[in-house]
């Protein structure tokens, strides 16, 4: 089981309801377990949600309370993205799965880029929150563009997250 951004199978969840579709996360889909995921949505936010970026750094830096996710008119997200990142780890441990495909530059997806909270469109280097969040306790993220093999991930993968406890 591994879990992928539902926008990369084509679902409209995006903030503009519109997806990422990608023919290759599709493909593999047809051969292996996969479980959407929208983790704004399991945050809260209603859909559309509006267009929100990390203000003053990178998702690590919201998990250490040093930036903030607003939309470009200051209303603050933070809370949001961070219980959407819980619930995304949650699923992930409750499921059991093996790794997280998630679309690049996201807020809360982002893998190895993300906005600069400027909203002029330029893209920095970082993870967005819930990329951060699930790789802190050890969760592999991947990319959709760079996807090892997945019998690499079935052999790299194969034990079950030590981290993952369950809930009181």
């Amino acid at each position: 089981m591994y879990l992928v951004q539902a926008s990369l199978l084509g679902t409209n969840c995006r903030y503009n309801q519109r997806n990422n579709y990608d023919q290759p996360v599709v493909d593999l889909a047809r051969r292996y377990r996969m479980f959407p995921v929208v983790p704004e949505m399991l945050g809260g936010m209603g859909r559309p949600f509006p267009p929100t970026e990390i203000v003053g750094g990178t998702g690590v830096d919201v998990l250490e309370y040093r930036a903030r996710v607003k939309d470009k008119d200051g209303n603050d997200y933070t809370r949001q993205f961070l219980f959407g990142s819980e619930e995304t780890y949650y699923l992930y441990c409750l499921l059991e799965a093996k790794a997280v495909i998630f679309h690049d530059k996201s807020t809360s997806c982002g893998v190895h880029r993300i906005h600069n909270g400027q909203f002029s469109g330029t893209l920095i280097a970082g993870e967005g929150v819930t990329t951060a969040y699930l790789r802190q306790r050890g969760v592999p993220v991947y990319c959709q563009w760079h996807l090892p093999s997945m019998e690499t991930l079935e052999l790299d993968h194969a034990q079950r997250n030590p981290l993952c406890q369950p809930r009181s």
